[in-house]
């Protein structure tokens, strides 16, 4: 099968899982009130946090599979995938004491002993099938097969919001406890049994290849921890601070940045893949220059404005119809919709940082973004609107973090004119966001909502219209050209 069909068919299987867990998301709020489920939140909370405790061994992973399977290397391919899989079992196992740890000592919730033990319990068994998962994901994404990788996440996800909901419905928030561990389970299995298909699995470790997993991962992790944790800060404080109904409410407004976040991100994940095998062929690094160039532009002028007016206008509705509950969350989203335009983008760009292995600067920067979270934190009013104040920090931190990035990278790979495009059109689509919610608040935050408040909505979208015709056809007729030459 041709690469760009495996591209086709990895695209609809993700857009797909998009609309499973688009589903489970807003089901199961239809089910529970925030206060209930909350608790879900709270062990989703734990998970993500869970997660982020390791040494990087799944990100080493799908770069050194992706460069030995572009040498055609299978036997190296599975003893890098075998020993992966041992080492992260076990430092997903020490990262679930530490979640212990935190819930215990660091969270505000009254939820009783009992409902405690069962969050925590229901976190930790999850963190530990995620991290065989990770590296089996992360083999698919290096040995390119994403047609087969689309495919199995869609399964899982059919099965997840499946579960969750039935259960849900039937037996309570517990019923979404065990779906989550149980359907994490039948994701392990199912990507076990189709990975050994390709490649030879064997539960041993290779000494060497461990070495070379923890020698690139260990660096890379701690460098690149601070952008990790910044990801799940802002819902560690609402846990800290604020009540499991307000975890409920906030999850909900970043729910829609989480789910419209990975449109872009599947994009730059096949990128990045593409970058690894083709590092060290200047022609074809080149090529990936140029096709990055392209991506960012097609992102800030077609992509992102598309998917914000959607967000919007979605979010609304879906509030007002279905998630009565849940309107409060709406106070949130416009502000942490900015993010959109900072996060999916300084994933791909970074990549060539941590491909040629220039930690140093990567760490300087993740660690100035981090900073600047805490200090908005620090100087905000936390007791008037605590819940604004994260979400400023969080999109500022992760703009911060998007423009040193761009800077520091983008006069290598592209030289200043592209660069100075690149910017410039992220700059014009931001202020042109910005414009359309000075537009738009007071519609979109009225109480009431009806035809008048939709046609609104709609209507003011238009603005953005200009800019995707234009952009378009510019980001087309360079591809064509590129193409041609």
């Amino acid at each position: 099968m041709l690469q760009y069909q495996r591209i086709k068919i990895f695209l609809a299987s993700n857009a797909v899982s998009q609309v499973f867990k688009m589903v489970q998301e807003f089901g199961l709020r239809m089910i529970f009130s925030p206060a209930v489920y909350g608790l879900w939140n709270y062990v989703t909370m734990l998970k993500n946090f869970g997660l982020t405790l390791d040494l990087g061994v799944a990100t080493a992973a799908s770069r050194k599979i992706a460069i030995e399977n572009g040498h055609g290397s299978k036997e190296i391919v599975g003893k890098y995938c075998s020993s992966a899989l041992i080492i992260n079992g076990y430092l997903k196992a020490i990262a679930a004491i530490f979640i212990v740890g935190y819930a215990i000592y660091f969270t505000s919730f009254d939820l009783g002993w009992l409902t405690q033990i069962t969050a925590i319990a229901t976190a930790v068994i999850m963190i530990i099938f995620i991290g065989f998962t990770d590296v089996y994901v992360a083999a698919y994404q290096g040995m390119e097969i994403q047609d087969r990788l689309g495919k199995l996440i869609a399964i899982f996800w059919a099965i997840f919001c499946v579960t969750s909901i039935t259960f849900g419905y039937i037996f309570g928030i517990s019923g979404v406890l065990f779906s989550g561990i149980f359907s994490y389970l039948i994701y392990a299995l199912i990507l076990h049994h189709k990975l050994s298909d390709s490649v030879d699995i064997r539960w041993v470790i290779s000494w060497d290849k461990a070495k070379d997993l923890l020698g690139f991962g260990i660096p890379f992790r701690v460098v690149d921890y601070p952008l990790v944790f910044l990801s799940n800060a802002d819902l560690l404080l609402v846990a800290m601070f604020f009540d499991v109904q307000s975890l409920a409410i906030y999850s909900t407004a970043k729910i829609f940045l989480v789910q419209t976040s990975q449109i872009p991100s599947w994009i730059l994940s096949i990128f990045i893949m593409k970058l690894a095998n083709k590092m060290n062929n200047s022609f074809e690094r080149a090529k990936c220059d140029e096709e990055m160039y392209l991506l960012l532009l097609f992102n800030y002028f077609v992509l992102i404005p598309l998917l914000l007016v959607f967000t919007v206008v979605g979010s609304k509705v879906i509030m007002h119809v279905f998630l009565v509950d849940y309107i409060p969350a709406l106070d949130y989203v416009l502000l942490i919709m900015f993010a959109l335009y900072f996060q999916p983008q300084v994933t791909g760009i970074r990549n060539y940082w941590m491909l040629e292995k220039k930690f140093k600067k990567l760490a300087i920067t993740n660690i100035f973004s981090l900073a600047v979270f805490f200090i908005v934190i620090f100087i905000g009013n936390m007791d008037i609107d605590g819940l604004t104040v994260i979400v400023t920090a969080y999109v500022l931190a992760n703009c911060i973090n998007s423009l040193l990035v761009l800077f520091s990278i983008g006069p290598k790979i592209w030289g200043w004119p592209k660069l100075l495009g690149v910017m410039l059109a992220g700059i014009s689509s931001v202020s042109l966001y910005a414009y359309f919610i000075s537009r738009i608040e007071a519609v979109y935050l009225n109480s009431s909502f009806g035809a008048i408040e939709a046609g609104t909505l709609m209507l003011e979208s238009v603005i953005f219209i200009p800019m995707i015709l234009i952009g378009g056809w510019y980001v087309y007729s360079q591809v064509v050209r590129a193409r041609v030459v």
